[in-house]
Order: C-alpha cells, then sequence, then structure tokens
C-alpha cells in the first residue's frame, strides 16, 4: 500500500471524484489550485469528462469542457465521454458534445462506435443525433497492436 500515494500522484484523483458526484464547483475550486484537466487515471486511463458523462453530469460536462478538457479523450480502451453518453442515454451531454463537434471514434477490436453502442442500448433519439450530425471519424489508435473489428 506504500506505493499507492505514489502511482495516483498526478492522477487528479479529486478531479476524478467532483466529476463522479457532479460537483462543478468543486471543480472549479480544483481548478483554480492547478488541478490538471486532463488528467487520467493511471490503470485505465479514464478521464474526468468521460466520468461526468457517463454519470449523466451535464454541467459538469460543459465544466470541464469550458476549461480546456479535451471532449474527444479517450482512455486505454478507446472509450470516450461520446460513448458514456451514447450507451446511457444522456441525450443533452451527447447534444452538447456533438455541438462542441466531438468526433465519432471508429470501433477498434473490442470496443463499437458510440452509434452502436445506443442503438444496442435502444436509444433511438440518440442514434438520430449522432446520424444527423454526421461526426467526423476517428480511426483506431494507429500505435495499438490490436485488430480491428466492424462496428
Amino acid at each position: 500500500m506504500a506505493a499507492l500515494p505514489f502511482l495516483l500522484m498526478g492522477c487528479g484523483i479529486s478531479l476524478m471524484l467532483a466529476a463522479d458526484q457532479g460537483d462543478s464547483e468543486k471543480i472549479h475550486a480544483l481548478l483554480q489550485h492547478g488541478a490538471e484537466i486532463n488528467a487520467r487515471l493511471p490503470f485505465s486511463g479514464t478521464r474526468a469528462i468521460i466520468i461526468a458523462a457517463g454519470n449523466g453530469h451535464l454541467e459538469t460536462v460543459r465544466v470541464l469542457a469550458e476549461n480546456g478538457a479535451d471532449i474527444d479523450a479517450a482512455d486505454f480502451t478507446g472509450w470516450t465521454a461520446l460513448h458514456a453518453a451514447a450507451t446511457k442515454g444522456h441525450t443533452s451531454i451527447v447534444q452538447f458534445l456533438l455541438a462542441r463537434h466531438a468526433r465519432l471514434r471508429e470501433a477498434g477490436w473490442a470496443l463499437r462506435s458510440p452509434l452502436r453502442w445506443a442503438e444496442t442500448a435502444g436509444h433511438k433519439e440518440i442514434v438520430e443525433l449522432i446520424k444527423q450530425a454526421n461526426p467526423p471519424l476517428v480511426p483506431p489508435d494507429k500505435n495499438s497492436s490490436l485488430p480491428t473489428m466492424v462496428p
């Protein structure tokens, strides 16, 4: 356990917790005290904006984006805020991200696109939003040694 503080150093755990709870005021305070807005958790690579999007915290997603969070940031599997919001059925967050020109990550090794996740989950309104927005496609990470699958 002695290594845990070292491993979590710089990962922005406080920012992640605030995003998880939808605590936009705490996020503002953390940013004023030098928190790194695009910090990632060490073992998953997730970021605060992905957590907030998955939990349906629109105001928190907005605060993070307006303060420089990368709306297209992906964790180590390629999961993005758009994936999280589309999968969970958070229509207002999907609208917000698409209005900010979030890119649609193509499916990769073990990950379907946000469009396919929304279809699978039965979120018809989100499926239509994504299709209408026709966001630019981002290919899977070319540095990955994992094979590509059909979305």
